[in-house]
């Protein structure tokens, strides 16, 4: 028969087991994994959203945050489509110019990981347009799903020619079907690597255009760990991991965007 202290002794050693496996057990509880939908981006999301620069980057900053993602790649006009249809808990990479199509249902956009940075490639021996009015009497080579700026959509002078991949947008270019092509400079660079084109010129000191590309959120579970989330990319930006993850990222544009954030009215 046990004695009085021997049970208590026993009380007093399943207590402890029991509050370590319960303190064990309350991160796996809470981690969770997230529905993302992204369109195929060169060099950035693979056509099985597992690899890629920037697929690495959201893997990383959601295991940080103690989650796991799932990432889905389909087409760009197919993303908002999902979010509204809560198929899909965040949507990626989503710039300002693009929440449009977001507009009738409701979202929150994350902190910035990546920015997209706009230049205008044309043939070797042409001018390289600054600015969108550069463009006008031209014809413009652009990817469908890929947003444009309302300077170049809204003037009438600018003629657009869409095509559905950057790999033809530069061949357009090359081939003088189109006299300058608009897209992020990593992807053209891609495209062009992998069309063997060289003669396609551009400055890469001005990009025409910088935007902020952010997850946006759409399901009360994706808006509840959005905080943690940005979080997480601050904190990122701050150690370098998010330049050694996409070593194209400017930590200029993600300061220039965050006091241009606190500075917005509420």
């Amino acid at each position: 028969m046990l004695t009085l202290r021997k049970r208590g002794s026993m009380n007093f050693l399943f207590s402890i087991c029991l509050t370590i496996n319960l303190l064990l057990s309350v991160p796996i509880a809470m981690a969770d994994t997230f529905r993302v939908a992204s369109p195929h981006l060169e060099g950035l999301v693979s056509k099985d959203g597992r690899s890629g620069m920037l697929a690495v980057a959201v893997t990383e900053i959601f295991e940080r945050t103690g989650h796991s993602v799932e990432i889905s790649v389909v087409p760009s006009r197919r993303v908002p489509v999902l979010l509204k249809t809560g198929k899909v808990d965040f949507g990626m990479p989503i710039l300002e110019i693009e929440m449009s199509d977001y507009e009738t249902f409701s979202t929150e956009r994350s902190l910035p990981m990546i920015f997209r940075r706009d230049f205008v490639f044309v043939r070797k021996g042409n001018a390289i347009p600054k600015t969108a009015k550069d463009l006008r009497e031209k014809t413009l080579a652009a990817t469908l799903g890929y947003g444009l700026d309302p300077a170049i959509l809204q003037d009438p002078d600018i003629k657009i020619s869409y095509t559905d991949s950057d790999l033809s947008a530069v061949q357009m270019v090359d081939l003088g079907h189109a006299d300058a092509y608009i897209s992020d400079e990593f992807v053209v660079l891609q495209a062009m690597k992998k069309a063997g084109i060289e003669t396609l010129i551009h400055n890469p000191e001005r990009p025409m255009f910088v935007y902020g590309a952010a997850l946006v959120a759409a399901t009360p579970k994706a808006f509840k760990i959005l905080p943690d989330l940005n979080g997480t990319i601050r904190g990122m930006w701050s150690n370098g991991m998010m330049q050694t993850l996409l070593p194209f990222n400017n930590i200029d544009d993600f300061r220039t965007y965050v006091s241009q954030l606190s500075l917005a009215p509420n």
